[in-house]
């Protein structure tokens, strides 16, 4: 993307707020919006969304390319000091959703379903403490359920997400420019998928000369990259097979991850709960629900193996019988009903690329530099989502400040049951054992 059609795109992102004596009118904002598209900007929406305590959201869409789907979510969460003014921040935070996500349903769920606070999620957290946190929403997002030709996707991959992610980042630095926080480099988080894009990101970064670079550290989420131990060799011969499997699909024309039959097994356990599940005979519809989210790893239907052997989403509790019954940190219901919202699909080129990383099966362009990335990072995991194994990535890193926090609550061999993949951003104790290490982090960098 030239520098100079970033200008242009962050131009409409004035209407955020410059550092003025007060707050724009909604109309000038229309009027910003309406010349800068008759320019050939590219920008499809832009609304803000006031949150408690004085913060608020800005949600635009922008278009990145002529395809109808070519387009990306481009969020800000900041303290204000007048509506359309953002207060100054001297540390900006960027984000990168994970898989069957977006901004708003793992960083600010309140905004997505009235089951959570407007003051829920990781980026009010921070927001409220004062960094500025932005984030996308990958192009995959805008996909609605009933499309049934997929050839368009054919061509995305992670490197379309480092391209688009270096894009919203460029926008990200000169708006905070313009509204009085400095143009320095961005820090970096994703959870799950996000941080394989971050650490995509962060690779490609160490190519562009020094002040072009964007990153100026790393908190990567709950996902293994590179694993490079003895250890976990296992692991990475399953990533081969699913590498196999994932490209095959491609390559015979599949190019889509389907979340509809999660989806519809959030509806029936919220519709049906005590009926009988048609999924998983013997069970209820919210017993399965509650297996999908709990006994993740128990899921995965052989030659395809979890990413570790004990992989979930949430810890749950159980009942006599062992089957969970509850979450152990949140309301069950609640998160069933924030599922609905997330996107029905994603790139299948992304699960092959992602194992492709964790297995060496073939040469991937995203690890070319990792030696290269200097800057701090800060790994935050579950020991009941991708635990240990995650960490063996950052030995590959050329980073002096290399710091990690694996939230563990049971004893070794008790992973099955430990905090899991989702416990980061919904669990009702991560604001103490995530959030506040991570604000801490940022603080001291």
């Amino acid at each position: 993307m030239r520098i100079e059609k970033m200008w242009r795109i962050a131009g409409l992102f004035l209407t955020l707020g410059l550092a003025t004596q007060a707050p724009a009118h909604a109309g000038s904002h229309q009027e910003v919006w309406r010349q800068a598209m008759d320019r050939g900007h590219a920008l499809e929406s832009l609304t803000r969304t006031a949150l408690p305590g004085g913060l608020a959201e800005y949600n635009a869409v922008v278009r990145v390319g002529s395809g109808e789907f070519d387009k990306i979510g481009l969020h800000r969460v900041v303290r204000e000091v007048g509506p359309w003014l953002p207060a100054r921040a001297s540390k900006g935070l960027f984000f990168v959703h994970g898989s069957a996500s977006t901004f708003n349903t793992v960083l600010l769920p309140g905004v997505v379903s009235s089951d959570f606070p407007a003051t829920q999620g990781l980026a009010y957290f921070l927001a409220k403490a004062g960094i500025d946190v932005w984030g996308i929403d990958l192009r995959w997002t805008f996909v609605p359920l009933e499309t049934t030709d997929f050839s368009f996707m054919r061509d995305w991959n992670i490197g379309t997400h480092v391209s688009d992610t270096r894009l919203a980042a460029k926008v990200a630095r000169i708006v905070r420019g313009l509204t009085g926080s400095g143009f320095d480099r961005l820090f970096f988080s994703g959870h799950s998928l996000g941080t394989e894009i971050i650490y995509a990101f962060a690779d490609a970064d160490t190519q562009r000369p020094r002040a072009e670079r964007d990153v100026k550290g790393l908190i990567p989420i709950e996902m293994s990259y590179k694993l490079t131990s003895p250890e976990t060799q296992s692991l990475r011969d399953q990533a081969a097979v699913r590498y196999q499997i994932y490209k095959q699909l491609y390559d015979s024309g599949t190019y889509v991850f389907s979340n509809a039959a999660a989806i519809g097994v959030l509806q029936l356990a919220l519709a049906a709960p005590d009926d009988p599940s048609p999924v998983l005979p013997g069970l209820t519809n919210r017993q399965t629900a509650l297996f999908l989210l709990c006994d993740t790893y128990l899921t995965s239907q052989p030659p395809l193996a979890p990413y570790t052997p004990w992989y979930h989403y949430t810890a749950g509790t159980l009942d006599a019988n062992g089957l969970p019954n509850g979450l152990r940190f949140g309301d069950a219901d609640s998160l069933f009903r924030l599922g609905l919202s997330f996107p029905p699909y994603q790139l299948m080129s992304e699960g092959y690329e992602i194992d492709a990383l964790l297995s060496d099966a073939v040469d991937s362009p995203y690890d070319d530099h990792l030696g290269e990335i200097t800057v701090p990072v800060f790994y935050v995991g579950a020991a009941g989502g991708f635990g240990e194994p995650a960490l063996e990535t950052l030995s590959l890193l050329g980073s002096t400040d290399k710091t990690s926090l694996i939230v563990r609550l049971l004893p070794p061999g008790q992973e099955a049951f430990d905090y899991g993949h989702l416990d980061a951003l919904f669990g009702s104790n991560a604001p103490d054992l995530v959030w506040k290490p991570i604000l801490a982090w940022l603080r001291a960098h």
